[in-house]
This record gives structure tokens, C-alpha cells and sequence, in this order.
């Protein structure tokens, strides 16, 4: 299972009437994301040591995470309290798609 997978396990769980909100959504963070490490990437270019701090900022979001935070909004999506087995395999899927 690659990065490529995430679209399609969203499109497979999420309610018909915000599938394509929600995936929509996912590719504009993508981009996001991607436009913000190319202007970091801009501004830290000609300093010295501009590739560490580059880097440095990239591990912020993996710092942030917080699955806890994470399983209490799939409940809140879902309406139940019984959530692990969704919530392992989202896990899951994430760890395989950062190999």
C-alpha cells in the first residue's frame, strides 16, 4: 500500500455525501503543503545553514500529530465510540506510506 492509497481508503470510508469534499480537500493540502516547503525552501536558500532550518521545519507537523486528538474526530465523524479497528488501519496506512 502506497501514498497513493490514502485517496482511494477515503473515498472507500467517507459518507457518499462528502466524498468528494473530502478528497478534494486532501489533494488541497497536499498542495499546500507543497507550496510551503518550496517558499521555506526559498527564503532559507542562500543562508548558511538554510538546509537544517528547512529541514527542521518540515518535522514540525510529524511533531504535532497527535493521535489521540485523530481518534476522537473519527468518532465524532463516525457518531460511535467504537473506532479501533478503523483507526488502527488509518495508522496503518500511514506508517506504509512513509516507507
Amino acid at each position: 500500500m502506497g501514498k497513493e492509497s490514502v485517496p482511494v481508503y477515503l473515498s472507500e470510508m467517507a459518507p457518499a455525501k462528502i466524498r468528494c469534499a473530502l478528497n478534494i480537500g486532501f489533494q488541497m493540502m497536499i498542495t499546500i503543503g507543497i507550496l510551503g516547503a518550496n517558499l521555506i525552501n526559498y527564503w532559507t536558500a542562500n543562508l548558511e545553514s538554510g538546509w537544517r532550518i528547512s529541514l527542521g521545519i518540515g518535522a514540525v507537523p510529524a511533531i504535532m500529530g497527535q493521535k489521540e486528538g485523530a481518534k476522537k474526530m473519527l468518532q465524532k465523524i463516525r457518531g460511535i465510540d467504537n473506532v479501533d479497528e478503523e483507526f488502527q488501519d488509518l495508522i496503518d496506512a500511514s506508517e506504509e506510506a512513509k516507507k
